[in-house]
């Protein structure tokens, strides 16, 4: 799925999250805020993927935020390279000036 997608996913579940709210279903308001949250944070890690920023249906609502912020930043910190990643490139380059 597209980062808007999930994006969408979550706009869905979070409303869903209200409603339960206000009908006084917690267990439902539970898990329909957690729904919204895992797809906010799908988003962040598809939008990081694509290349794209944060869709508007997950910018409003500061739970959101911060999941899709969390899926970004995962997915960027695994495209970093580790530090036996950079230890083996300086071996590898040594071996070819020599």
């Amino acid at each position: 799925m597209s980062s808007y997608s999930f994006a969408l996913e979550a706009r869905a579940a979070w409303a869903l999250h209200v409603v339960a709210v206000i009908a006084g279903d917690s267990k439902a308001a539970d898990a329909y805020r957690a729904e919204a949250q895992i797809m906010a944070m799908e988003s962040g890690r598809a939008s990081h993927t694509e290349g794209v920023s944060r869709p508007n249906l997950v910018s409003d609502v500061p739970a959101l935020v911060g999941k899709w912020t969390a899926g970004w930043n995962e997915r960027a910190r695994a495209a970093l390279p580790t530090i036996h990643d950079l230890i083996e490139a300086a071996l590898n380059a040594n071996k070819v000036t020599q």
